[in-house]
């Protein structure tokens, strides 16, 4: 199962936040994306158990004065080398532009 992880702060680098996540159980993804004020990151697990306590444990813990957001990622777990929408998984089209699209633009 994988999570999401906000409002990490700029500074904070991948293995800083495999750190954080290790000690629930093991990682099977783990990376940092830099945002414009803040980072966001994914941690995904190999058992959604320990990746449901991690979000019990590490959800509002405060990071350099500020309070992380961890909840279950919305989707499908998508890998780096994986092309297509974001929603469905086809190719040919962007995820704003998909059919399958869940809410109204």
């Amino acid at each position: 199962m994988a999570l999401f992880i906000g409002r990490l702060p700029p500074s904070l680098k991948q293995y800083d936040l495999e750190d954080i996540f290790l000690k629930y159980g093991k990682i099977t993804r783990c990376e940092v994306k830099k945002g414009k004020s803040f980072s966001y990151g994914f941690v995904e697990f190999d058992n959604e158990n320990d990746a449901y306590d991690a979000i019990d444990e590490v959800d509002g813990m405060d990071i350099d004065g500020v309070r992380i957001v961890v909840e279950k990622a919305k989707g499908r777990v998508r890998r780096g080398d994986e092309r297509g929408c974001y929603n469905c998984g086809e190719e040919g089209h962007y995820a704003r532009d998909c059919r399958q699209r869940s809410r109204p633009r």
